[in-house]
């Protein structure tokens, strides 16, 4: 079932009230990811995804300095980060090759590009206790 934003009605089948209606069903979904997703404690490093050369630059929080950027090679761009709860992960999602690049904060290695089944993944958010991930995006 879609989310219609309180006033609103059901769209007529025209393709523009349709796209419309979603654009308002993909804000208030949006919306609920971001009041269910638990805040983040302070990390000690910022993730800033570089959407023009395909790229995340890892920059140390504390002294406001780049740390070091990670090529993410075979991947188009980069463009929404979230944080593991534990800290121990950070993904990144890409918009353009439509899948995820997950870094390990470890040791900043990129272990993984995982495909997903939508495109443009603007939000990532990911449980609590880590087990699940959630994407939006267009299908």
């Amino acid at each position: 079932a879609m989310l219609a934003e309180p006033g609103t009605r059901r769209p007529s089948s025209t393709g523009d009230s349709m796209h419309r209606y979603l654009l308002r069903a993909r804000r208030a979904a949006s919306v609920l990811l971001l009041l269910l997703a638990a805040p983040l404690a302070a990390q000690p490093r910022a993730y800033i995804p570089n959407e023009g050369d395909n790229s995340v630059s890892v920059i140390d929080t504390a002294s406001n300095t780049v740390v070091t950027t990670l090529a993410l090679p075979g991947v188009a761009s980069p463009f929404s980060v979230t944080v593991s709860p534990d800290g121990t992960k950070v993904y990144i999602g890409n918009i353009s090759s439509n899948d995820l690049s997950v870094i390990n904060t470890g040791d900043n290695s990129v272990s993984a590009a995982l495909p997903l089944p939508v495109s443009y993944a603007y939000h990532i958010a990911v449980s609590p206790d880590g087990s699940r991930g959630y994407v939006s995006g267009l299908f």
